[in-house]
C-alpha cells in the first residue's frame, strides 16, 4: 500500500547517463546494463503504508533504491528488507535515510531477491519517498 508516479525531477537523469552505467557495471560485474525510463517509478509512502514480502521476478538484472527522504529515523518505520532466498529471515536492512542509494542482486534465481518495506509508523508527519527501478 503506496502511491507511486513517473513525474520525475530532471536531477534523475543521472541514472540514465553513461558514465553512471558504467559504474554500475564495475561495482556489479555486469556488463552492457540497460536502462529504461518505464522501468522505474517514484514511490510515496505515508503512515501505514507497507510493501509486503515479493520478488521483482525477472525485471532487470540490478534492482535500486535511491532515497530522498529527509530527516528519516529509523523508528519511523519503512524499512527495506531483503530476505534470504528461504524467505526465512532478513539478510540485510536499510534505513531509507536520505541520498542512500542501495542496489541488489535480482537476476539468476528464477524469481528475483525476495525484500519488503516495512509499515511506516503511525504518527509518523514525513514522507518515505525513493525512487526505484532496475537496469537490464
Amino acid at each position: 500500500m503506496y502511491r507511486r508516479t513517473e513525474d520525475y525531477h530532471p536531477l534523475l537523469n543521472c541514472f540514465a547517463e553513461e558514465w553512471f552505467i558504467k559504474k554500475l557495471e564495475y561495482i556489479t560485474g555486469y556488463q552492457d546494463l540497460k536502462f529504461t525510463w518505464d522501468m522505474t517509478f517514484v514511490s510515496n509512502y505515508g503512515p501505514g503504508h507497507y510493501n509486503g514480502p515479493h520478488t521483482d521476478g525477472m525485471n532487470g538484472r540490478i534492482a535500486f533504491v535511491f532515497h530522498l527522504s529527509k530527516d528519516w529515523k529509523p523508528w519511523n518505520g519503512g524499512l527495506f528488507l531483503r530476505m534470504d532466498p528461504d524467505w526465512t529471515k532478513a539478510d540485510a536492512v536499510i534505513s531509507p535515510s536520505f541520498n542512500k542509494f542501495a542496489m541488489f542482486n535480482v537476476f539468476g534465481n528464477g524469481y528475483g531477491a525476495p525484500h519488503l518495506v516495512t509499515e511506516v509508523a503511525q504518527g509518523c508527519t514525513n514522507k518515505r519517498i525513493s525512487y526505484t527501478g532496475w537496469y537490464q
